[in-house]
């Protein structure tokens, strides 16, 4: 990605300007009464984008304590794949070369914080090598530099990556999951490929606001574990690359737990800022 390089002066001033039009609006109503939109001109990554930032990121509520987990509805994994022409053809033989040489293999992801993004980190920190990330605006971009050889690898949702591996372009070379998915039998797990400890899932859930009445919370709860465990809608589910779960409640909420511990401590020890 090429980073903006325009000064502060500049973004200072159409912030500026952009917020004169705000002032004269809120003399006449109650303010704010809606979102904000922030626009940033610029690319991500430079001075414009970093205030920004700063100025608009708090979210505003806990993403733990202010939502009640109602239904887990399924798993995401992804795939770490190279192009069809790489000279790794297993993830063995990429760690030992990282071990070799560091920091001399490039992997797109979607942004900070992408299941791409953590995918590298987590395999990183279990295995004390480097990658340099490269990142796009959306995976699709980083999928067609890996078929062009501009990057080495991407940790791609399976449902992302699936045309280019059913069109033989890139090569699949592990999962995230814990186990082997059912639609890539032949793909052992990181895990299984020496990564000890890895396992990398983005997940789906529904969620109410907290302190929800509990029997409210349980009968929705129960409607979407019933639709979910549907073979209609769990076949929709797996074109999609989601594998259907369906814990509620108390297990899902205990599951949440140990996901933000577990990526927390992953986010800490790499540095990784919000965006």
């Amino acid at each position: 990605m090429k980073f903006s390089r325009r000064t502060l002066c500049a973004a200072t001033l159409l912030a500026t300007t952009a917020l004169i039009p705000m002032a004269v609006s809120a003399q006449a109503t109650d303010w704010p009464s809606r979102p904000i939109r922030y626009v940033v001109p610029f690319s991500t990554g430079g001075v414009s984008d970093g205030v920004a930032r700063l100025i608009a990121k708090n979210l505003g509520y806990d993403p733990v304590k202010d939502f009640a987990p109602v239904n887990l509805v399924g798993m995401v994994s992804n795939v770490l794949v190279v192009p069809a022409g790489s000279r790794f053809d297993s993830v063995q033989q990429i760690t030992a070369e990282r071990k070799a040489k560091p920091d001399s293999l490039t992997y797109g992801t979607a942004g900070a914080g992408t299941s791409q993004h953590l995918s590298g980190q987590l395999y990183q920190s279990l295995t004390g090598t480097q990658l340099r990330q490269i990142i796009y605006k959306g995976g699709s971009q980083a999928m067609v530099d890996l078929v062009g050889g501009q990057i080495d690898m991407v940790f791609e949702t399976v449902a992302a990556a699936r045309p280019m591996i059913d069109g033989k372009r890139v090569k699949v070379l592990g999962v995230t999951s814990k186990a082997r998915l059912a639609d890539l039998p032949g793909v052992p797990s990181l895990a299984e490929a020496g990564v000890t400890g890895f396992e990398m899932q983005s997940w789906q859930g529904v969620f109410a606001p907290a302190g929800a009445p509990q029997p409210i919370v349980d009968r929705v709860a129960r409607e979407v574990a019933a639709i979910v465990g549907t073979p209609g809608v769990q076949a929709r589910l797996r074109t999609m690359g989601v594998e259907p779960d369906g814990r509620v409640a108390a297990p899902f909420a205990e599951f949440q737990r140990a996901e933000v511990a577990k990526w927390g401590k992953v986010i800490r020890e790499a540095g990784i800022q919000a965006e």
